[in-house]
């Protein structure tokens, strides 16, 4: 995907039960890199909004830069007890600008 002129990804989240209250929100970079940001959530919908800037990459320093995205994912932080516990989260709009 080309972010090229792009700065900002946004995302709507309807959070009504998250592990931990946090999810990790991120990109996978053409590159083999990945950049996220830990969000914290409360209940209802929430619209959150993330300059690239803000991004920290996992495996190299630097900014997050186009035109290599490959991809976008959210990551639950899940509890360590080894029990089930209920996930209830919705994810629209989400866009580059």
């Amino acid at each position: 995907m080309d972010i090229s002129g792009l700065t900002d990804l946004t995302v709507d989240i309807n959070a009504t039960t998250v592990p931990n209250n946090n999810i990790f929100v991120g990109l996978g970079l053409g590159d083999g890199n990945s950049a996220e940001k830990t969000i914290t959530t409360v209940a209802g919908t929430q619209s959150f909004k993330f300059p690239f800037g803000s991004l920290t990459n996992k495996n190299k320093c630097g900014s997050v830069t186009g035109p290599g995205v490959a991809g976008i994912y959210f990551v639950f932080s899940l509890f360590s007890d080894g029990a089930s516990h209920p996930v209830d989260v919705t994810f629209s709009n989400i866009g580059f600008y």
